[in-house]
């Protein structure tokens, strides 16, 4: 037997914490069960005149540690929707001390915790699809245990979970209202609009997550929709009709999206042509159960973008705005309008150039069929609630989680290759190739188009990549 002198440099297997390419993967799992569990307290206290509820809490704590983590690498790189995430927020703040003064500061600093916290947190916890992949069922499973407290609400109006903590703690607003004969569901939310919403965030994701199980995605379809409609909002009915039809489209046609982008820019101009109301009033009136309230949140959208070009910069803060003496509520049923009412257009475009910048970095992402699959319902999901957030406002909890929702999707092209880095004096090919494949990107992407990676399975982690030979 001859014993080498020579050092190994073959590449050894990552250590377990390292494969999501910053916090240990157990720690990113406790971290992501505990925000949800946040989400879903709908408990209060009042700490130097701000309400801090649970997830605040969470965020108040996380948000410099997880800002610090990505900047030093460790939730992957820093790219421009980090950036202007991040000025979107200072505007924010600046808006807010400019009109309310020093006095609101701490009010202005949770804002930006709530919108850049959210943020990070789906940046720094999902570094994987396993993490994806966990997050919708945690998600799905919060929906199953809410399900029998959903349901007594819906027939009887008690909310039981509130009614339960409203002994020890200050517990969020009870909306009460009914439609159909049936009372409208908040669940652990401070309105039924902002429960129905969250639901419908699973919809596409159902499809993909668990593609070729149908008997799964039924089930968990049957629940993600029974949970939307116990709110009786439209909105959020709207978002899960619009993920549906985009699912179809999706399998009808094979993905070809520029094609429905082009029939809808079409259909767009048509309307606008053909019709005396624009398409976005049309939008708004059909997205309601109510046609008096479509009539007024139509009112809504003309005084307010009327108020925004009247106070272009920083908007108008807080304070009311002008309207009507009959429009006697304040109410702005549109994230995207009161954004730019309140914090002026630099805040909203700034808002939406990281959201666009993050959408095209994982459009253009170079993915294998697993990471594609995800990818998809990811996008659709998205996008159902982008076009929701037209008609309705979102705040406090749902806030946090549709910005940790937009963070997470960076995981699709910031995350780490799957095997450690050799040394570059000459590893043998297979730990080379080893290095190259990544659960999330394509063959081609690592440059042999020869090569075929096992399938991204339980079975098969991240530090196997590479070892078995797809030649």
């Amino acid at each position: 037997m001859t014993i080498s002198s020579q050092p190994d440099t073959r590449a050894a297997p990552p250590a377990p914490q390292a494969q999501g390419g910053g916090l240990p993967e157990v720690w990113r799992r406790r971290l992501l069960a505990m925000f949800l569990l946040t989400l879903l307290l709908p408990i209060q206290l009042e700490v130097a005149s701000l309400r801090l509820s649970p997830y605040r809490f969470y965020l108040l704590l996380a948000t410099i540690p997880f800002a610090l983590a990505l900047v030093t690498g460790r939730g992957g790189r820093v790219v421009p929707a980090d950036w202007a995430m991040f000025l979107a927020v200072v505007w924010i703040f600046l808006s807010l001390v400019y009109h309310h003064g020093t006095a609101n500061i701490p009010y202005a600093g949770i804002t930006g915790v709530e919108l850049f916290g959210g943020y990070l947190a789906g940046r720094l916890l999902i570094r994987t699809p396993q993490d994806y992949r966990r997050f919708i069922r945690y998600f799905l499973t919060a929906l199953l245990l809410l399900a029998p407290f959903a349901a007594v609400e819906l027939f009887t109006g008690r909310m039981i979970i509130s009614e339960l903590l409203s002994r020890v703690f200050t517990v969020g607003a009870n909306e009460e209202g009914t439609r159909l004969g049936l009372s409208r569901v908040q669940a652990v939310f401070q309105h039924p609009i902002l429960w129905g919403l969250f639901c419908s965030l699973a919809a596409a994701n159902v499809f993909y997550v668990y593609k070729g199980r149908l008997a799964r995605i039924a089930l968990r379809m049957s629940l993600v929709i029974g949970m939307t409609f116990s709110s009786l909002s439209a909105g959020p009915l709207l978002s899960v009709l619009f993920q549906t039809l985009l699912v179809i489209w999706h399998f009808l046609t094979g993905g070809r999206w520029w094609l429905l982008i082009s029939i809808c820019i079409g259909l767009y101009i048509l309307v606008d042509l053909a019709s005396n109301r624009t398409p976005v009033t049309i939008l708004i009136s059909y997205a309601t159960f109510n046609p008096v309230s479509a009539w007024y949140r139509i009112n809504i959208w003309e005084y307010g973008t009327a108020e925004v070009m009247r106070h272009p910069l920083l908007g108008i803060g807080l304070n009311d705005w002008q309207r009507p003496a009959w429009m006697v509520h304040p109410t702005v049923d549109n994230f995207w309008l009161l954004m730019a009412m309140r914090y002026g257009l630099p805040a909203l475009g700034l808002l939406i150039v990281g959201l666009v910048a993050n959408l095209a970095a994982i459009v253009r992402a170079r993915l294998d069929e697993a990471g594609r699959t995800l990818r998809n319902g990811y996008l659709i999901a998205l996008a159902g609630v982008m076009l929701t957030l037209g008609t309705v406002h979102i705040w406090d909890a749902l806030l946090a989680a549709i910005m940790f929702y937009i963070g997470a999707g960076a995981f699709f092209y910031t995350a780490p290759e799957p095997a450690a880095k050799v040394d570059q004096t000459g590893p043998p090919p297979a730990s080379r190739r080893g290095a190259e494949d990544s659960p999330t990107r394509s063959p081609e992407a690592a440059g042999d188009p020869r090569r075929r990676p096992l399938p991204y399975t339980r079975a098969h982690p991240p530090q196997q990549y590479g070892k078995t030979s797809g030649r």
